[in-house]
C-alpha cells in the first residue's frame, strides 16, 4: 500500500482522483452520520417520510445508471467527473439550507436524496477504468490498495468527525462541513491539468 501511495503521488491523474474521491467520501461520511438525525429532529419529518425519501434516492441511482453513460459519451469522462463533483456540492448544500428553502421540507429532502444518488452513480461510471488506463500492470494492485485505503477509509473518519461536529455546533451547521469537503474535491480538480480536458489524453495512458 505504501508503494502504491508513493506511485500515486508521482502521477497527476491518480493523485487528483485520490484526493478528490477521498474528500468527497469524507463529506459523504459526514452527511451519512448527520443527515438522518437532522431530518428527523431538526426538520421534524417522520420515519416513514425519511424512508420514502431514501427510496427516492435509490431511484436517483437507477436513473444515474441509465443516463450516466450517455452523459459521459456526450461530455467526455473528465468533463463529466468535474461537472458531477460540482453538482454534488450543490446537492449537499441544499441539505442544511432546507429550513429556508420555500418548499416543504419533505420535498427538499427527496430532491437532495435523488440528486445525490444520481450524481454519485454518474461519477462512478465516469471514473470507472481510468485508474487501469494510467497504471502499469506491475503497479495496479498496489495502486488499487492505496486508493481503497484512502477513499474507503475516509468514510468512517467523516462519520466520526460528523458526530463530533454535530454535538459541538449542531446538526445543520455541521452539514456545511460536508459541503466544504466536496468543495475541496472541486478545488483539487480545478488546480490540476485535468480541468482543461474533455477526455483522458492518450499520452497519459499506459499501453
Amino acid at each position: 500500500m505504501t508503494a502504491g501511495l508513493r506511485y500515486v503521488g508521482t502521477k497527476v491523474v491518480l493523485r487528483t482522483f485520490i484526493i478528490t474521491a477521498g474528500t468527497v467520501n469524507l463529506g459523504a461520511g459526514l452527511i451519512n452520520a448527520i443527515y438522518p438525525v437532522f431530518i428527523l429532529r431538526d426538520l421534524g419529518l417522520t420515519a416513514s417520510q425519511m424512508g420514502l425519501a431514501v427510496s427516492i434516492g435509490a431511484v436517483g441511482g437507477i436513473a444515474g445508471s441509465l443516463i450516466g453513460l450517455r452523459l459521459m459519451n456526450l461530455w467526455g469522462e473528465i468533463r463529466t467527473i468535474v461537472v458531477a463533483v460540482c453538482c454534488l456540492a450543490i446537492a449537499f448544500v441544499l441539505a442544511p439550507l432546507t429550513p429556508i428553502i420555500p418548499l416543504p421540507a419533505f420535498a427538499v429532502v427527496c430532491i437532495v436524496e435523488f440528486l445525490i444518488g444520481f450524481i454519485i452513480v454518474t461519477y462512478g461510471i465516469s471514473t470507472s477504468g481510468i485508474v487501469a488506463r494510467v497504471t502499469p500492470n506491475s503497479m495496479l494492485g498496489r495502486v488499487t490498495s492505496a486508493q481503497r485505503f484512502v477513499i474507503y477509509g475516509s468514510v468512517p473518519l467523516g462519520a466520526l468527525a460528523g458526530g463530533a461536529l454535530a454535538t459541538w455546533i449542531g446538526n445543520g451547521n455541521a452539514l456545511f462541513f460536508a459541503v466544504a469537503c466536496i468543495l475541496l474535491g472541486v478545488v483539487s480538480l480545478f488546480l490540476s491539468p485535468l480541468r482543461s480536458h474533455r477526455t483522458l489524453p492518450a499520452e497519459w495512458e499506459v499501453f
